[in-house]
C-alpha cells in the first residue's frame, strides 16, 4: 500500500457522502436534540458536534480497513468476517486471519480507544469471548486471541481487560494479548509497517480541512444522491415536519434551496409511485413545493 491509497480510505470513510444522508435521518428522528432553550449550543453547533461524532466512528472503520490491508500484504491470510456459532448466533470479526507458515490462526477485536464505560466494556468483552469459544471448537490450540486498541493516550479498562484475559486463557488454553498503540505490529514482527502507517496518518491528517461548512447546496448534485437515499419515511418527514423548517435547522443545511428544488424535479417525475403507504412522491413534491416558496421566497419555486 502506498500513501496515496491510504489517504484515498481515509478520506472515502470519513468525508463519506453518506454522512449527509445519517446527519438528516438524525434530525428528521430527534429534532429535539438540536434545537430548544435548554441547551447550551446552537443547533448549527449541535449539527457540527453530530458531524464529527460521526466522523470519528468512521475514522476507526477506515483504521479497519487500513489493518486489514496491511496484514494481507504482510502475508496473512484473511478468513471469512462472519461465522454462526453453535448456538446459532451470528458474530462478525474485526480481523480473522491465519498465519500460513505455522498454520497459526488469528481473532482480533480493533478499537481505536480503550474509553469505554463499565456497561459497554463488560459486553464488549463477552462478544469477544463468545467468538473465541466458538473459534476454539474449529481451530484448538492454534487460535490466539487479541483485543487490540490503536490509541496509546487511553488506556481507562486495560486492567479490567487483563484481569478477564487471565481467567478466559486459563480456561481455554489458548494464547490471550492485549495490545496497544505499535504492540501488535511488534508482535507480528513488522514494526516497520507500524512506523509508516504513523507517518501516512500525520500526512493525511495536515490534508484534513479546519473549517467545516454545512452548507450543502454547495454540491447539490452529491447532496441529491444523498437524499435519494433516504427511505420514503424519512423524506416524508424531513419534508413535512414543521419543528425543523421553523427551528430552520433544514434552510441551516440548504442555505440556497438549490439542491430542495433538485429533489422536487425527481419527486414531482416518480408522480404516482408511493413514498410510504400513504404518500405519493407527487404529494411530497407538493409539500415540498410550498416549502420552497414559504421559506425561500417566490424565485424558488418551480
Amino acid at each position: 500500500m502506498d500513501q496515496s491509497h491510504l489517504i484515498s480510505i481515509l478520506n472515502r470513510h470519513v468525508f463519506s457522502n453518506e454522512e449527509r444522508a445519517e446527519l438528516l435521518k438524525k434530525i428528521t428522528d430527534n429534532p429535539d436534540r438540536y434545537i430548544g432553550v435548554f441547551r447550551s449550543t446552537t443547533p448549527q453547533l449541535k449539527l457540527i458536534q453530530n458531524l464529527l461524532q460521526s466522523r470519528e466512528i468512521r475514522f476507526g472503520d477506515a483504521m479497519e480497513e487500513v489493518v486489514s490491508e496491511l496484514l494481507r500484504e504482510l502475508g496473512y491470510v484473511h478468513q471469512p468476517k462472519k461465522f454462526i456459532t453453535v448456538e446459532e448466533e451470528e458474530k462478525s470479526c474485526d480481523h480473522y486471519f491465519y498465519i500460513p507458515d505455522h498454520i497459526t490462526y488469528y481473532l482480533v477485536e480493533q478499537k481505536l480507544r480503550d474509553d469505554h464505560d463499565s456497561t459497554k466494556k463488560v459486553g464488549q468483552f463477552k462478544n469477544f469471548r463468545d467468538k473465541l469459544v466458538h473459534l476454539k471448537t474449529v481451530h484448538g490450540s492454534k487460535l490466539v486471541g487479541v483485543m487490540y486498541f490503536i490509541d496509546l493516550s487511553l488506556k481507562k479498562n486495560r486492567k479490567y481487560y487483563l484481569e478477564e484475559m487471565k481467567k478466559l486463557q486459563s480456561a481455554l488454553g489458548i494464547p490471550l494479548y492485549l495490545f496497544y498503540d505499535g504492540e501488535f505490529f511488534d508482535h507480528l514482527g513488522a514494526s516497520a509497517t507500524w512506523q509508516w502507517l504513523i507517518e501516512g496518518l500525520r500526512l493525511w491528517q495536515q490534508t484534513v480541512p479546519t473549517n467545516i461548512d454545512l452548507n450543502y447546496d454547495l454540491t447539490p448534485e452529491k447532496t441529491l444522491e444523498a437524499l435519494l437515499s433516504l427511505d420514503g419515511t424519512t423524506l416524508q418527514k424531513l419534508i413535512t415536519n414543521n419543528l425543523i423548517w421553523e427551528a430552520r435547522l433544514i434552510q441551516g443545511l440548504f442555505q440556497t434551496g438549490a439542491t430542495l428544488r433538485l429533489l422536487y424535479e425527481v419527486l414531482e417525475k416518480r408522480g404516482t409511485e408511493k413514498a410510504t403507504r400513504r404518500v405519493t412522491y407527487r404529494e411530497l413534491a407538493f409539500l415540498l413545493e410550498r416549502r420552497l416558496y414559504t421559506y425561500y421566497g417566490s424565485e424558488s419555486t418551480l
